[in-house]
Formats: C-alpha cells, structure tokens, sequence
C-alpha cells in the first residue's frame, strides 16, 4: 500500500520541507486534510484545516472543544471499542490489535497518493475497519506481492520522516507484516487488500481463524453450550442459515448434538455425550 504527494499540488512536484514534517502530525493527531472516518456508515470527517481549539466532530458522542488531543490511531481504537456487538457474554466491545490499525493507517498517510484530491478514508463497521488510501498501488507492487515486494513512491517523504527522533513508521516492508503478525497473535484473520480504479483498500476483519466447526468445538470445550447467534458473533458469519448447516454438519459427524427442550429460537447445542 504504497503512495505519495501532497493533494493540493499537481503529481510529480515535490512537496516543500514544512509540509513534509507535517505529515508527522498527520499520523498522530485527529487534525489535517486526510482523515476521515465512518462508524457504520455514518460519516466523521475531520476539519480540513486545524483550529485553535482542537475541535473535533467525532460520532456517536462528541469530545469537548479543549479537551486533549489523542493520536489518530487511538481515537479510532476508542470509536471502535464503542460499537458493541452481541457475544456469549453480553455486549462487549471490539478489539483490533493497535499495531494492526496503527500501521496500515500510518501506511496510508504516508504512502498515499498525494497527488489525487481525495482523503484517506477509515470506515468502521461492527465486523470489520476499512481503510481507504488514494492511489493505485506503485510501479510493480501487486495485492500478491505486496507483503514481499519493497518500493516507496514518496522516498523523500519517508526518509525525512524516518530522521525524527520516535518516527511513526516502519522501513518500507515492514509495517505490513506487523499488522499481519498483529492480527495472527489475537488469532484472527489477515486483512484483505484490494486494489480499486483510484484507491487502495484494506479489510481488516474481526473473524476468527480457523473454520467455523473448529471454532464451535473449541467453545465448547469450556462451555455447556453454544447457540445460532454466539456462532455468528465468534466467526463472524452474518446468515443464521449458514450457521444451521454448519450445526447439522457437526451433528452428522457425531460431534454434537441438540439440547433437548430447546427448540426454534432458543435452539442450543453441546458436545455428543458418549452413549449416543
């Protein structure tokens, strides 16, 4: 996901040395013409140029105008950890490893194409964050090759900012594969990266690794019981129907079986006891 230039000057001119050490800024605070972000579908565009009080119009509450300025990559991990979403427990937050969201937003700060008057784009939705870079990808890197391959479009940008004393980047390469080992540690699955007309796309997933029968045996291992919407809340799939032929599947096997008493929407299962 490599990119570069500034948007407000034609592509292949070189941006000057204030702007250039204000690209620091813009991977650490929520002020700059180059964020924006959406909490399931509802847009949160950042000012496009700084106020002298910091104020920000940040959804679903809004900070006050004072009120200290976290970096970027925290206020989306805040914006994050508000959507809820229904699991074996209750309500609870969403958790994305930091690393991961820190160095593919750094990467599309840093890496975008400056050249193209857009914004980078984080979208945030109850199973998944987006993140939009402008830009197709640079000269022989490929969505295939992108985690092995090394070429920075913005050389000059990336070595001035790499000379501050606690840069927010990684040499070229390795940002991308924190993020993924990232994900793996929290044992879920890679981002997916997609190449658009005019952007650079990556999916970072809240699913688990591992197939859905897996995951099923596994919570069972520690519970009594699992029902249609934990399944769908621990992998990630949406369909209540697929989450029945995957129960029917593991019923035939012989691995589960219904609970009895429970029918329809209070359907539950368990482990296959021994006699049957």
């Amino acid at each position: 996901m490599e990119t570069g230039a500034h948007p407000t000057r034609q592509p292949g001119c070189q941006p000057d040395r204030h702007q250039l050490k204000q690209l620091k800024r813009h991977t650490e605070e929520a002020d700059g013409p180059t964020r924006r972000i959406e909490v399931n579908g509802q847009v949160n565009r950042l000012p496009d140029t700084p106020t002298p009080t910091r104020s920000r119009s940040f959804a679903p509450k809004q900070l006050q105008p004072k009120a200290a300025s976290p970096t970027f990559v925290a206020k989306t991990s805040e914006l994050i950890e508000e959507v809820k979403i229904l699991g074996p427990e209750g309500l609870a937050p969403i958790t994305y490893p930091f690393e991961t969201l820190h160095e593919i937003i750094t990467n599309a700060v840093i890496h975008r194409d400056y050249g193209t008057a857009d914004d980078v784009h984080v979208r945030i939705f109850d199973n998944r964050v987006e993140v939009e870079s402008p830009g197709r990808l640079p000269a022989h890197i490929t969505t295939r090759n992108i985690l092995k391959e090394r070429f920075s479009r913005n050389g000059a940008i990336v070595r001035l900012i790499n000379k501050f004393p606690d840069p927010p980047n990684k040499d070229v390469g390795e940002g991308l594969a924190t993020a993924f080992a990232a994900m793996k540690k929290l044992k879920l699955k890679d981002p997916v990266i997609e190449e658009l007309e005019n952007s650079v796309l990556v999916n970072i997933r809240h699913e688990r690794l591992g197939s859905p029968e897996e995951i099923v045996m596994q919570y069972l291992t520690s519970h009594e019981e699992i029902n249609n919407r934990t399944v769908r809340s621990l992998t990630g799939i949406g369909s209540e129907n697929k989450v029945k032929t995957i129960f029917l599947r593991l019923i035939d096997a012989g691995q589960i079986e219904r609970v009895p008493g429970k029918r329809g929407s209070a359907s539950a299962y368990r482990m296959a006891t021994s006699s049957e």
